[in-house]
C-alpha cells in the first residue's frame, strides 16, 4: 500500500493529485476492494475530505445523469451542467449554511427533472400517441412540477426561519437580544 503523505490538496502538484484521484476512484468502484485499499480510502476520507466534494458528490453524479437522460449529446449536456450552474450560483449556495446549500441542491435537481418530463412531454406531443400515454406523460409533469414547488418552498420556509434566529450578546454584563 502507498503510504499518503500528509499534504493539503492546495499543495499537491496535478499528477499527485491525479494519482491519488485514481486510486480512490478505483477503490470506490471496486466491487470487493482488498483490506488495504479500503484503509487508504479511509485514511484519505479523514486527510483530504475537500477531495471528497468531488469524488463523492451524488447529487452532481444524478443531475449529470438526469442532463444526459435529456440529450445524449455532450455539447448540450454541457450547456445544461453551466446552467445548472448558473442556477445554483444564483440561488445563493456560496453563501448560504449548509442547509441552504442541500435545498439549493434540492432545488437544481427538481429543476433539472422537470426540465426532462417537459422535454419528454415534448416529444409524445410532436409524435402524438394515444390517450393512455397522454394522461401519462400530464401525471408525470405535474408530479415533477409539484416536487419542483415543494423544494422552492422549502428553500424559502428554511431562509425565513435563518432569518429569524435570536441572536445574544453580551457586553459589560449588558444583555441584548434581538429577534429578527
Amino acid at each position: 500500500m502507498a503510504e499518503l503523505k500528509k499534504k493539503s490538496i492546495s499543495e499537491m502538484d496535478i499528477t499527485e493529485l491525479r494519482v491519488l484521484a485514481d486510486r480512490l476512484v478505483d477503490t470506490v468502484n471496486a466491487s470487493k476492494p482488498t483490506k488495504e485499499r479500503m484503509a487508504e480510502l479511509q485514511k484519505a476520507i479523514v486527510d483530504y475530505p475537500e477531495i471528497f466534494d468531488v469524488l463523492g458528490d451524488t447529487t452532481q453524479s444524478l443531475q449529470t445523469r438526469i442532463m444526459e437522460h435529456i440529450s445524449s449529446r455532450p455539447g448540450m449536456v454541457e450547456v445544461m451542467k453551466l446552467r445548472a450552474k448558473t442556477k445554483t450560483r444564483e440561488l445563493g449556495y456560496e453563501k448560504g449554511s449548509a442547509l441552504e446549500r442541500v435545498l439549493i441542491d434540492h432545488v437544481v435537481t427538481a429543476w433539472l427533472r422537470l426540465q426532462m418530463i417537459e422535454w419528454r412531454y415534448q416529444t409524445f406531443s410532436d409524435q402524438g400517441g394515444s390517450f393512455k400515454e397522454g394522461a401519462y406523460w400530464d401525471h408525470k409533469l405535474d408530479a415533477a412540477h409539484k416536487r419542483f414547488l415543494r423544494a422552492v418552498e422549502t428553500l424559502a420556509k428554511v431562509r425565513s426561519l435563518l432569518k429569524r434566529v435570536p441572536v445574544q450578546i453580551n457586553v459589560a454584563q449588558q444583555q441584548l437580544v434581538a429577534n429578527s
